[in-house]
């Protein structure tokens, strides 16, 4: 298969799969098992693809350069990326917000149910860790408010 090739196949895999927001080691399994990625390594995909005009390649650079919070997101099941998206299916400034705020919502249920169980354990110093990543989380989500509110 040809660069070319390669790329358009990228193109219309990206243009019509579900998830605008794909994982890198999605994609690779996707066109493995297809037989499209023989003769390109990983390395030069993520390469090409990153150099691309109309492909945008988002990596969690931060989390990666705090390893203890890397683990913590990888023990938990959620990939530090690189992902790829078509920058016309980029979502809108408002929507990743929307999006941010979700999550941020969900995290805060995640920590309030542990902090009742540290309660009922009576395990202060837990508490303790949970209640500062709650006030965290508070942080962030006051960030992602609309002004004046």
């Amino acid at each position: 298969m040809t660069l070319e090739d390669l790329e358009q196949y990228v193109m219309r895999y990206l243009a019509q799969v579900g998830n605008p927001l794909v994982r890198i080691d999605t994609l690779i399994a996707h066109l493995e098992a297809d037989g499209r990625l023989a003769g390109f390594s990983r390395e030069r995909l993520v390469e090409f693809l990153a150099q691309h005009e109309l492909i945008k390649v988002l990596d969690a650079q931060g989390l990666k350069a705090n390893p203890r919070m890397a683990a913590e997101w990888v023990k938990e099941g959620l990939s530090l990326g690189p992902y790829v998206i078509l920058n016309t299916r980029m979502p809108a400034p408002a929507q990743i917000i929307e999006m941010m705020r979700g999550q941020i919502h969900t995290m805060h249920e995640a920590l309030e149910a542990a902090l009742d169980h540290a309660r009922e354990a009576k395990d202060a110093i837990t508490e303790e860790k949970v209640l500062a990543a709650i006030a965290r989380a508070q942080g962030i989500w006051n960030k992602l408010l609309p002004p004046g509110n």
